[in-house]
């Protein structure tokens, strides 16, 4: 017998609503339908911790301004622009 329940997947969990969850049976076999649209409230999360993520980043680069680079961070920036740190495939191959 097959039966459907709606849920949505969110940071690597499966969420299924309670009175859904509570008529699973145990040691049954479940299989996932993906469906493609993707529920409001993610919608939401998302653009919010863009905008966080983006916040934090700006946050970093005033603090960067106001006090520059370290020796240190000199130092791996030329020789990042120099190319110590290219990959060298013909050593692999």
């Amino acid at each position: 017998m097959l039966r459907a329940y709606r849920g949505r997947y969110e940071n690597g969990c499966f969420i299924l609503p309670e009175f859904e969850k509570a008529s699973i049976p145990n040691n049954v076999n479940i299989v996932i339908t993906i469906l493609d649209d993707v529920s409001p409230g993610t919608q939401v999360k998302s653009s919010s911790t863009k905008q966080i993520v983006a916040q934090n980043f700006l946050r970093a680069m005033q603090i960067l301004r106001k006090r520059g680079f370290s020796e240190e961070d000199n130092t791996a920036i030329n020789d990042l622009q120099n190319g110590k740190y290219k990959p060298r495939f013909e050593e692999r191959l």
